[in-house]
């Protein structure tokens, strides 16, 4: 059955930003699978938004300027320059305070509801949590749209909320998710932990995973290549660190005529600048839009994953792009994510570091590695309907 949607999200066409990267994903899988879709979303600042997401052949996509938008821009620019993490925890426990669930709480007094009555389907994607309430006035001036929330990241068990945020997010949660018809989270142990916290709503609560944005298939090698390059696009922290990683290949460098380096693109603290900058194998680059990296894929031989500590049940969204390449993934994984490694084990691409890096330097500059198309858009979009 073609139906005609509308897809609510905060993050759409932002630059670097891993919820706009599934969610655009997802929206052409839509339409890949004939739908009509139109988004409703966060008008952001020029400078945050995605050229190649705005060119999506959704049919339309309203924006709603929130005066906040300015502020975020300006705000996360501060809150990466404060190395002091004291500081930077008041801060965030003031913003918490101030802006519930988060920094785009007013978006849902600010749009017409009357103007979104004309469809078959209500889908509303976090993060942030503020497109679950914008959807949620919308259904309820539209009792007859069967609604779907999906929960790209949980809420009341996130593990890096504070106290006071807590005790809300779990009242409104509940509140929330007994409003769906269909409820969705894209991590299976997540999944499993909703089902079990709220046994009465457990019949709707399902899991899809996330899609890959783009199939990437990589440049033809040099037989006679020399040097060998593995690409991280993300945060570094105390939590997500990969020096043992880094000791390993400076140890196989020194050993070898092959030589690895280690790509990196993000903005990182003072005080992981200085750390990287101890090995000179370790290149750090700017954030770059999705479309470059996608680019970049194409041209490097390997890239890096890096769990979240071992108590987290996310999965870092850019694995699935990972599974959309020809490449190995290096995994790195936290003490004790075994729901983690169990996942990835499925994949004979995810190479796991233990210590030693000579076996994996083996099979990257050795193996071959397809395309995990279980993980496509479209099919990812078709489980979303079922």
């Amino acid at each position: 059955i073609v139906m005609n949607i509308l897809y609510i999200t905060t993050f759409f066409d932002n630059i670097g930003s891993s919820a706009a990267v599934r969610n655009y994903a997802l929206v052409n899988g839509f339409i890949q699978n004939g739908h009509t879709v139109d988004v409703l979303t966060v008008k952001h600042p020029e400078i945050k938004v995605s050229k190649l997401f705005t060119s999506c052949p959704c049919r339309n996509i309203f924006r709603i300027k929130l005066g906040i938008s300015d502020f975020v821009v300006k705000t996360a620019k501060q809150q990466a320059l404060i190395n002091n993490s004291i500081l930077k925890e008041f801060k965030k426990v003031v913003r918490n305070l101030l802006f519930f669930p988060d920094i785009y709480c007013n978006w849902h007094k600010l749009i017409s509801v009357e103007r979104y009555t004309n469809y078959d389907l209500l889908i509303s994607s976090s993060d942030s949590k503020s497109s679950h309430f914008v959807a949620k006035r919308i259904k309820r001036y539209n009792p007859q749209l069967r609604w779907i929330q999906i929960w790209g990241d949980p809420w009341s068990i996130d593990s890096t909320l504070d106290v006071m945020s807590k005790i809300r997010a779990r009242r409104k949660e509940k509140q929330l998710l007994m409003c769906a018809d269909k409820i969705i989270y894209i991590s299976e142990l997540t999944y499993h932990t909703i089902k079990s916290k709220y046994p009465n709503l457990s019949d709707k609560i399902n899991y899809v995973p996330r899609s890959y944005c783009y199939e990437v298939h990589r440049t033809a090698r040099n037989r006679d290549k020399k040097i060998f390059d593995i690409v991280y696009p993300g945060g570094l922290n105390g939590e997500r660190s990969c020096i043992n990683f880094l000791n390993a290949i400076d140890t196989f460098n020194r050993t070898n005529d092959i030589k690895f380096e280690v790509h990196f693109y993000g903005t990182y603290l003072n005080n992981i600048i200085q750390e990287l900058n101890h090995y000179d194998f370790v290149i750090i680059h700017p954030i770059v839009d999705f479309e470059k990296m996608i680019e970049i894929f194409r041209d490097t031989d390997a890239l890096l994953f890096i769990s979240n500590r071992a108590e987290s049940t996310q999965i870092p969204g850019k694995l699935f792009d990972y599974m959309g390449t020809e490449l190995p993934i290096v995994c790195i994984l936290s003490d004790g994510n075994d729901s983690v490694k169990n996942f990835l084990s499925h994949f004979s691409k995810c190479l796991f570091f233990q210590d030693n890096f000579s076996e994996i330097a083996h099979q990257i500059i050795t193996g071959k590695y397809e395309i995990e198309r279980q993980f496509a858009s479209s099919v990812i979009a078709d489980e979303i309907l079922k």
